[in-house]
């Protein structure tokens, strides 16, 4: 297994050095919990809006771009990124630009000012990337409407529209109030990934965020309604009809997640052998998980021609129940080489790699090891396989959505064959 260590702040961040003998740069990068689960209805979109305002001036970088133009002048990269449950802030240079990466992330996460001016530039920034979305009809299926009909959580149910909405509710001592909650020591977790000794970027460490406040663990909003309409249309003047499928499951601590996985590649392979190469209905038909710290799900994303729907709907309903009781030797075997390939080759992607073990250490309340991943994956039957299945994709579980330009008429024969 790659090696890491962890090693503690005088104020009590963690912090994993993972150390990569053949890099010849390195990455240093800052984790917090937060997110939209962690969003109160009048909060909906403060974290992704705050990730932007970080980047727009520091007190030492005051103007905006200056933080990152500083980065890139050295050939590096910065970068901010928010899901569901956490903030990921990576700054990737040269070896002889290590003490700028650590300045310029502690900056951005220290420092910000946060002007009022700069709030309101933002606002408009962030409702064209968010109207990019919704005008990528896949993407906006997956992203908006589709986890209305499989998730009970009312943070995950929420329309991108709630979003791009409060948008424009967003104030300057809201964005304050916001970042004074989460950024502080406690909520924490600093990743470095090099080839340079422990003991010197150690000290850089110290030296930048040693001093960094401690505070209140955030929680994650845990209100939940029960899925009342788990079929959704939306219409839409587009060529083809979007559909999903999927199921809520379980959260990353449960051990069946291994077991998901395999469901989720097996339905791949079902879909893909029946849909595309038998039938020609689609280009594409895959399966994919989605994991939180609480729950999960079994999803997959179709598309198809309007005349085709009716059957690619029947055609994919009825792999649905052969994965309930077959499986081809041949589509278990290659779900287990993908999934033990992909788990190996994280250990090559030293980016992957310190991302996955990260989110264990703040999500997992403990990190497996690549052995015990090893084992819990070949300890998967086909038997699992089949009760999970079984369990989770059967009426009244699972949730459908539909984009495109459906009648009245087509909707009628939709909920026919549900």
């Amino acid at each position: 297994m790659q090696g890491y260590k962890e090693y503690i702040l005088s104020n009590k961040i963690k912090v994993l050095y993972f150390n990569f003998p053949f890099m010849k740069s390195t990455e240093v990068s800052m984790f917090l919990k937060g997110g939209s689960l962690f969003e109160s209805e009048s909060q909906v979109g403060l974290s992704h809006f705050l990730e932007h305002i970080l980047f727009t001036g520091t007190k030492k970088f005051p103007h905006r771009m200056d933080l990152s133009e500083a980065i890139k002048q050295t050939g590096g990269s910065i970068n901010g990124h928010t899901s569901k449950e956490l903030w990921h802030y990576p700054i990737k240079v040269t070896d002889g630009y290590i003490p700028l990466a650590f300045e310029a992330l502690s900056e951005m996460l220290r420092n910000p000012l946060l002007k009022k001016e700069d709030v309101e530039k933002e606002k408009n920034i962030i409702k064209e990337e968010l109207q990019r979305i919704v005008d990528k009809p896949s993407d906006y299926l997956g992203r908006s409407i589709m986890p209305q009909t499989i998730f009970q959580n009312v943070a995950l149910k929420r329309p991108l529209e709630n979003e791009i909405d409060n948008i424009n509710k967003i104030n300057q001592e809201m964005v304050f109030d916001f970042y004074k909650t989460f950024y502080n020591a406690n909520n924490m977790l600093l990743t470095i990934c090099s080839s340079m000794p422990a003991e010197g970027v150690l000290k850089m460490a110290e030296k930048h965020f040693g001093k960094i406040m401690q505070g209140d663990q955030p929680t994650q909003i845990k209100e939940n309604i029960l899925v009342k309409d788990s079929v959704l249309y939306k219409r839409r003047d587009i060529k083809q009809v979007i559909f999903s499928f999927g199921s809520e499951t379980f959260g990353i601590k449960d051990p069946r997640h291994y077991q998901s996985k395999f469901a989720a590649h097996l339905l791949s392979s079902v879909l893909f052998e029946k849909l595309r190469e038998e039938q020609g209905l689609t280009y594409s038909a895959n399966a994919f998980n989605r994991f939180y710290k609480e729950t999960g799900a079994i999803y997959s994303i179709i598309s198809t021609d309007k005349n085709k729907l009716t059957v690619t709907l029947r055609t994919t309903l009825a792999c649905i129940e052969k994965l309930k009781s077959e499986i081809k030797e041949t589509y278990f075997i290659k779900a287990k080489n993908v999934i033990l390939s992909n788990l190996l080759f994280e250990e090559e992607r030293p980016s992957v790699f310190s991302f996955n073990i990260a989110y264990q250490t703040l999500y997992k309340e403990g990190v497996e090891s690549i052995e015990d991943k090893v084992k819990a994956i070949n300890e998967v039957t086909k038997e699992d396989v089949f009760n999970l299945m079984n369990e989770y994709f059967v009426k009244g579980k699972v949730g459908y959505s539909f984009l495109g330009n459906i009648d009245n008429k087509t909707i009628t024969e939709i909920n026919t064959i549900l």
